[in-house]
């Protein structure tokens, strides 16, 4: 009998435990509109919040925690959002819509201290790349087009006035996420280190992680980020495993089938990736019998993708994976923009890699391709 009551205690601490993990927001934003409406984003999940004047209150289980959360308000045609990183966890969100931007912080969230802290070691030279990149537009919208290129993002030393506080804003970035990378925002932010650090600053942080936290996916993607080998003319495909439109399993490899293949890897957060979607659907369909066409999504929103796959005229192979871009295929493939282009010959080695829409080269390489 007090071996059954102590079961059936432990049973409802747990439960009650389970229960009690919970996002849960009370907050305010002075000068929220009386006709605004108010929604929760983490992910997938999408959550209409109801409020009171200024005044609101949500409960939800986040099904990744912690993780990204964005508070979107939506007022007439007008949309507006800000970004927390949260957990289950109770939080109060108290701002303004004159100040409406991560400047708003969750108070009572250590989670949401980080990305504040974060947000907040590199807002002057974030806000300095606003006003240079308006100043820019001034002089091309007066026609003074000349020496733009030059002065703001020359790439070389002298490096432009752009490109060299965005390296600013790198360093102050990868400092932060040395100093944080054994917590779960600090890993987060590893999505965004391709492209901005050197192989060797990468391999430094890859040292770093505490080894209970090298079986992360931030971790693991990392990892593929420093020792995958990017792809060059010649070089053979990495294979991978993902879904196809329809929720079916499959294996890049099967794609291969005696013919060269294309694999477009593209977004819907991408307008030229928009914009070429329904020209690239003609065009598959024109070279069926002698090329096989894949599209990769590289995100994770189902509904976006579905509407990507629509730009399409719902035909053609569309693959994508739930972990988006954290998945390991994006980190061996090294995908650098959207669209991106990777010809491969019927033996599977690369022997063209094209990023954005010139549809003259695509199609000298696709004849080259099919001699």
């Amino acid at each position: 009998m007090k071996k059954a009551t102590i079961l059936f205690l432990t049973f409802a601490l747990s439960t009650l435990s389970l229960a009690q993990e919970k996002l849960r927001i009370k907050g305010k934003l002075n000068g929220l509109a009386e006709g605004a409406s108010l929604i929760l984003i983490s992910g997938e999940q999408q959550v209409e919040i109801p409020k009171k004047g200024e005044e609101f209150e949500v409960e939800v289980q986040l099904s990744e925690a912690p993780a990204p959360v964005y508070l979107v308000v939506k007022e007439g045609q007008g949309v507006r959002n800000t970004r927390f990183f949260l957990g289950n966890e109770t939080v109060v969100i108290e701002g303004s819509m004159d100040n409406f931007s991560q400047d708003i912080r969750a108070m009572n969230s250590e989670n949401d201290r980080l990305r504040y802290e974060n947000y907040q070691a590199s807002k002057a030279l974030r806000l300095e790349v606003d006003s240079l990149q308006k100043e820019a537009m001034d002089l091309w919208k007066q026609g003074k087009t000349d020496s733009i290129q030059y002065i703001y993002y020359n790439q070389v030393e002298p490096l432009g006035k752009v490109t060299k506080t965005l390296k600013q804003v790198d360093l102050v970035d990868y400092s932060f996420i040395a100093d944080h990378i054994n917590t779960a925002y600090g890993r987060s932010m590893l999505l965004y280190v391709k492209d901005r650090f050197t192989k060797e600053e990468l391999q430094h942080l890859l040292r770093l992680v505490a080894p209970e936290y090298k079986d992360k996916k931030e971790v693991q993607y990392l990892d593929a980020l420093v020792n995958a080998k990017k792809l060059e003319i010649g070089d053979s495909f990495y294979d991978f495993t993902a879904l196809d439109q329809k929720g079916d399993k499959v294996q890049f490899s099967q794609f291969f089938t005696g013919k060269p293949v294309i694999v477009e890897f593209s977004t819907m957060q991408c307008e030229a990736c928009q914009e070429a979607a329904p020209h690239m659907a003609s065009l598959a369909e024109q070279i069926q019998s002698k090329v096989t066409y894949v599209t990769y999504y590289l995100d994770n929103q189902t509904e976006a993708m579905k509407m990507y796959y629509a730009l399409k005229g719902n035909k053609g192979t569309m693959l994508w994976n739930k972990e988006g871009r954290l998945n390991l295929m994006n980190a061996k493939y090294k995908v650098e923009g959207t669209p991106t282009y990777i010809f491969f010959n019927a033996q599977g080695k690369v022997v063209h890699i094209q990023v954005g829409n010139d549809f003259a080269l695509m199609l000298q390489k696709i004849k080259d391709l099919v001699r």
